[in-house]
């Protein structure tokens, strides 16, 4: 890949909007640090004591490559498609790791010898993968993971949402009595979430949410009690991610269904939630074994 194409004025644009979004992403979206803490523990008791140990991880998230950077016996591989991404997240990773090997690739078409690695890891990348390509998904994970091999996913759930949930007048409401409550990025997630049984944002039977179907109900809701645009936005997740984000065919609605999806293919070992913010319970942490 030549510089010229790695340089153009347009994947240097997507590169500036990913490192300019990311520095600001805090969990649930990245790892928290007790995330980070059982991540370490499953390496250390399970990984480390093997020989030439081989870790490959689903996405380029910065805060898992410090992690495996502070482990010389690691041999790390980073597989994604997407090279402004990989380029801005390296910009955000605080400890540079030699033993890192960026693979450009698709995870449903993996370029790996069969049982190849001792770990398979990513943070939110599970659950970036519609629906109906999990099956393939899952194959190919199993495909290059070795017989006595882990993988550690961590599964977005919404089971917290759809147990407290709130309408467009109970969310301005809570604005207009507490705004201090919204410059939290947790606060500000967990209460959009909740937002999720509003018509037409969550679908049970594709198990998708629909953000750009809650972003204009909030901007539509909003304006007809009298808040300006940017003070909307500013509710949003992050203002920089506009209604035009839809993410659909990914987001489970509960614990019970993830592990019956999970269980189709892999022994479940270990699970691991943590409990920084009620918006914890978005994200479980599996540690799997692929079935015989």
């Amino acid at each position: 890949m030549s510089k010229k194409k790695i340089d153009n004025p347009i994947w240097q644009k997507k590169e500036e909007w990913w490192y300019n979004v990311w520095k600001k992403v805090e969990p649930p979206f990245c790892p928290s640090k007790g995330q980070i803490k059982f991540y370490e523990k499953i390496i250390k008791n399970k990984i480390l004591k093997r020989k030439n140990p081989r870790i490959l991880v689903l996405g380029v998230t910065p805060q898992i490559r410090d992690l495996l950077a502070k482990y010389k016996k690691l041999d790390v591989y980073l597989i994604d498609i997407d090279v402004p991404v990989y380029r801005a997240m390296t910009r955000l990773v605080k400890k540079k790791n030699p033993r890192e090997k960026l693979i450009v690739g698709d995870w449903l078409k993996m370029p790996f010898e069969k049982n190849y690695f001792d770990l398979i890891m990513a943070h939110s990348s599970f659950s970036v993968i519609s629906l109906k390509h999990h099956k393939l998904f899952y194959q190919n994970i199993k495909r290059v993971l070795k017989k006595d091999g882990y993988v550690l996913m961590s599964r977005g759930i919404l089971e917290f949402a759809f147990k407290d949930p709130i309408n467009f007048k109970q969310f301005f409401n809570k604005y207009k009595k507490d705004p201090k409550y919204f410059k939290n990025f947790q606060n500000r997630t967990y209460i959009l979430y909740r937002l999720i049984n509003r018509p037409g944002i969550y679908d049970r039977r594709t198990q998708g949410f629909k953000w750009h179907v809650m972003a204009k109900g909030l901007m539509d809701y909003g304006k007809r009690q009298g808040f300006s645009e940017k003070q909307i936005k500013s509710l949003y997740f992050l203002p920089e991610i506009g209604p035009e984000a839809v993410y659909t065919d990914t987001d489970i609605e509960s614990a019970k269904k993830v592990k019956s999806m999970i269980r189709k293919h892999f022994i479940i070992k270990q699970i691991h939630q943590d409990n920084y913010h009620p918006i914890a319970k978005i994200f479980i942490d599996f540690l799997c074994q692929k079935r015989k």
